[in-house]
């Protein structure tokens, strides 16, 4: 920057550099820079400068862990609700989350996420307000606070998907199960270490798990962030019970290292096996679901549940409780549950059923751990496989892929998996019509993209299956006719294409008095 340039901005600059060190690890150089700067300031700059280099002081220093020294001594130079600055943002991100999650504090860790979206939404800088959104998913998912995940996940969703921030997809597709989560290369190292700890508990592939447990001890260890390293070893020590000692013995020293006394009572009581760890009691039930375990899998299309390939024998209750929380990746409340399966009921008597019902489908899986449970929310153990959400996300990987032949590998398999479901077999629960539905449109996308797939790489003939398919489900599909119109343009068959655009003219006009669409008459004139 120029020397010209106001001394507020070079400021900044300076600010943004120390803050890129810390991000990168550099904690140490970081604290000193800053040390010295404020020493500097003092005095002599603007409060909200002044602010600023404390704000970057002390997030980087709650990173390592030991930051109550510089807080008390700090404290009095941040005024956050006066000052709504970017960077204070940030910061208050940073530093008053960190300490919040340490302590187990989820209604002080949602507030601050709260006032730092507010107030970013009224600057109008969606970074911050990604960033909000992804510490507040990784918090959430560490507490097993379901409905904060998914308020969350949609935030991220929303960065990524719409606004462009590409830096936190990985962490996004590993909170929503995705087989095709992987980094994308510019995350920062804290948000590239919640995606490989999310993915170490979530994935099903127990080899592939462990891997990105190994890649969350490295990241935190780049890092320099203390108490993910610690996560990251309670993660490990699951996953290699010969090392568990090991594992718990350096969570132990890097959280006796912790300002937060909740950290090191937390692994303290882990390691004398008690059931009540504190902080870390929603990670380590989770971690007891991954020990190695019958396959179980639970099926929408074909209605039932297996386990090592056997269809277990369940009460009707039973597998719509199993159905209707498996509809969700992230969890559903419990009273939701309730009010899809006994509407009719007084909360207290629904409540009551639930409890049986549950208990009940425990026994009759023979596996405790099949569905996990906080205060007010249940969810399908990670080491569960769903088919609808494995459709759902090759389907997704495939709208990624632009070459056609690449794109109908992919779709292939989920066609063939999608055939044999019939709407009809569906079954005959009052709640589960828009379940029948997502499972209808996902076979619809998946026929039209393998069908245009087809097309563009000139199968066709294989085309033409696919559209006469859709079109026998659904006599009034525009996308299927329009499909075979085009597919029987490149055969040359002008006249039959032009037979099938007044044939589907006469269908719309007697069904729902609409006329033909005229995209569909340009198509078909323009070739004659």
């Amino acid at each position: 920057m120029p020397p010209q340039a106001p001394t507020l901005w070079r400021s900044y600059v300076r600010n943004m550099l120390v803050g890129t060190l810390i991000s990168g690890g550099e904690h140490e150089r970081g604290l000193k820079l800053l040390e010295e700067r404020l020493g500097e300031l003092a005095g002599t700059a603007p409060v909200p400068l002044i602010e600023d280099v404390t704000g970057l002081l002390l997030m980087s220093a709650v990173r390592t862990g030991h930051y109550k020294d510089l807080e008390s001594r700090y404290r009095h130079r941040l005024n956050y609700a006066a000052w709504p600055g970017i960077f204070q943002n940030i910061h208050l991100l940073q530093y008053g989350v960190f300490v919040a999650r340490m302590a187990g504090d989820r209604s002080a860790e949602e507030a601050m996420l709260e006032d730092v979206i507010g107030r970013a939404e009224r600057w109008g800088l969606r970074g911050q307000i990604a960033q909000a959104h992804a510490e507040g998913a990784f918090g959430a998912w560490l507490a097993d606070d379901a409905n904060a995940l998914a308020r969350h996940i949609a935030g991220v969703s929303r960065a990524v998907e719409i606004e462009g921030f590409r830096g936190f997809a990985f962490l996004l597709h590993a909170l929503e199960r995705r087989s095709d989560a992987a980094p994308w290369g510019g995350e920062e190292l804290h948000i590239l270490d919640y995606a490989h700890l999310v993915r170490s508990v979530e994935l099903h592939d127990r080899k592939a798990a462990a891997s990105h447990a190994q890649a969350a001890l490295a990241a935190a260890q780049r890092a320099s962030i203390a108490f993910l390293e610690v996560l990251a070893r309670v993660i490990l020590a699951a996953y290699e019970p010969e090392a568990r000692g090991t594992h718990l013995l350096e969570a132990r020293r890097i959280a006796a290292g912790i300002d937060e006394p909740a950290v090191a009572e937390s692994i303290r009581r882990l390691r004398a096996g008690a059931a009540d760890v504190g902080i870390l009691t929603p990670l380590v039930r989770r971690l007891s679901s991954i020990a190695p375990r019958s396959q179980l899998r639970v099926s929408f299309l074909f209605g039932h549940v297996t386990k090592d390939g056997v269809t277990v024998k369940l009460r009707r209750r039973e597998a719509e409780l199993i159905s209707a929380i498996a509809q969700h990746r992230h969890g559903v409340p419990i009273q939701r549950v309730c009010d899809l399966l006994w509407p009719d009921d007084a909360p207290e008597h629904a409540r009551n059923a639930f409890r049986v019902t549950l208990a009940r489908l425990r026994r009759a899986i023979g596996e405790a751990n099949v569905i996990s449970q906080s205060e007010d929310s249940v969810a399908i153990a990670p080491a569960i496989s769903v088919d609808l959400w494995e459709i759902e996300d090759d389907l997704s990987a495939a709208r990624r892929l632009t070459d056609p032949s690449q794109q109908a590998l992919r779709l292939e398999p989920l066609h063939q998996r999608l055939r044999d479901w019939e709407p009809d077999s569906a079954p005959p629960w009052e709640w589960f019509a828009p379940v029948a539905r997502r499972i209808a449109e996902t076979d619809h996308e998946v026929t039209e993209r393998l069908a245009r797939s087809y097309l563009r790489q000139g199968r066709l003939a294989d085309a033409l299956v696919l559209a006469n398919r859709m079109i026998e489900r659904d006599p009034l599909d525009e996308p299927a006719h329009e499909l075979r119109i085009r597919i029987l343009l490149a055969q040359g068959e002008h006249a039959s294409a032009l037979r099938e655009l007044r044939l589907y003219g006469t269908e719309l006009r007697r069904e729902l008095g609409i006329e033909t669409p005229r995209s569909l008459t340009s198509l078909v004139t323009s070739e004659i």
